[in-house]
């Protein structure tokens, strides 16, 4: 298989992620992410499989930044986890997404945004 088909296939899986819905019994139900963790690492790990907490509380659902900071503080050949870390949150759905702005910064972008990251890194990791 080309790198070229290889490409194709990663991208046509992540915008079906991207708006994933389902129809049942006639009524349509969006399933879309309204957060999402990841990146393109230099392993096939996955670094957030299984850490993701989510807390309620009187102001909202919070997500738990305990484990996922435990997670962006590790390390694999040298490198960092957290400086190929994206996060996509939807505005409005978490009261603590400024806890993710302030250890990721400007890599904190919206769901949609974040997909598009990935598309266009994806793309530059197989050349197309």
């Amino acid at each position: 298989m080309t790198n070229e088909e290889k490409c194709k296939r990663v991208l046509e899986f992540l915008e079906i992620v991207k708006i994933l819905n389902r129809n049942i019994r006639g009524r349509q139900e969006n399933l879309s992410p309204v957060f999402a963790i990841g990146g393109i690492y230099d392993i096939a790990n996955p670094y957030f499989l299984g850490r993701i907490k989510l807390n309620s509380s009187k102001e909202g659902f919070k997500i738990d930044t305990k484990v996922i900071d435990d997670v962006l503080e590790s390390t694999f050949l040298g490198n960092n986890i957290k400086d190929d870390t994206y996060v996509g949150i939807n505005e409005g759905c978490f009261v603590n997404k400024n806890k993710f702005e302030e250890k990721l910064g400007d890599r904190v972008l919206g769901v949609n945004s974040f997909f598009d990251n990935l598309i266009k890194s994806v793309k530059e990791y197989y050349g197309v």
